[in-house]
């Protein structure tokens, strides 16, 4: 998997758990579970309404960020109609096509395969083996699968390259999942036989600006020390780099000022 990613056959995937203070029953839940109650745990988790509330959150909000991508989401078998009102409520414009089987549908999986309108596919065995979507870049798990090659195979449905609307291509894609013993102990074991660092992330900024940083253009701090050192600008270049900096405040709104 390194080798592959490193020659850009395949991209690197990242981590985002959801966050338990927007996870209403999360706390109080994952640190007690059991082995012997996990499995009715973790149930009551993944179909809390403010669980599903947050995970459609946040796939929303990296689906875009990430342009004309599409996002796959796994989930327990009564619960798809319920995602995909929620998907609705927080956004009315996007697109969404249930695999309604069990064993999901091959021909609602190719349809959103070849039908790039839809923006979300909603799927209950995670359309792991062999699914081709090079579109997908955004994977919310919301299944209770915790079998590692299950898991791996779900992973690797958004490792397909493909370009953005601007012609650059993706380096990266986002891995949405809860916080449970089972799936951080998954994780666990992904890394190491795959030798990938499925590194968690809170937000992913595209490489869109791609300019040499030096002392001559910019600012420079580093939290590491007390101090931060600044160059000295003439008036015309602030001006530029507070345009810029407005410009890209425009272009990734939850950015920090810190990042920016």
């Amino acid at each position: 998997y390194k080798e592959a990613i490193n020659k850009g056959y395949i991209l690197n995937p990242v981590l985002k758990y959801l966050d338990a203070k927007e996870t209403k029953h999360e706390n109080e839940l994952l640190s007690k579970m059991s082995k012997s109650t996990s499995k009715k745990a973790l149930r009551y988790l993944l179909t809390d309404d403010s669980t599903i509330a947050h995970a459609v959150k946040q796939t929303l909000s990296y689906l875009d960020e990430f342009g004309n991508a599409s996002a796959l989401i796994t989930t327990l078998s009564d619960q798809d109609k319920k995602i995909k009102q929620e998907i609705f409520k927080q956004d009315p414009s996007k697109t969404v096509l249930i695999s309604t089987h069990h064993s999901d549908d091959p021909e609602v999986l190719e349809k959103f395969r070849v039908d790039k309108k839809y923006d979300i596919l909603i799927v209950k065995t995670q359309a792991s083996i062999g699914y081709d979507c090079p579109r997908i870049k955004v994977i919310t798990n919301l299944s209770n699968y915790r079998q590692l090659p299950s898991f791996t195979q779900l992973i690797m449905r958004g490792c397909r390259n493909f370009k953005r609307d601007n012609g650059k291509p993706y380096k990266h894609f986002i891995v949405i999942a809860p916080k449970d013993p089972s799936m951080v102990e998954l994780v666990s074991q992904f890394r190491e036989d795959t030798g990938l660092l499925l590194e968690e992330v809170d937000f992913i900024v595209q490489e869109e600006y791609e300019a040499e940083i030096t002392e001559e253009n910019c600012e420079i701090y580093d939290p590491r020390f007390e101090n931060h050192q600044t160059s000295s600008f003439v008036e015309e270049e602030y001006e530029e780099n507070e345009k810029l900096i407005h410009e890209l405040r425009k272009e990734f709104p939850g950015i920090s000022a810190e990042h920016t």
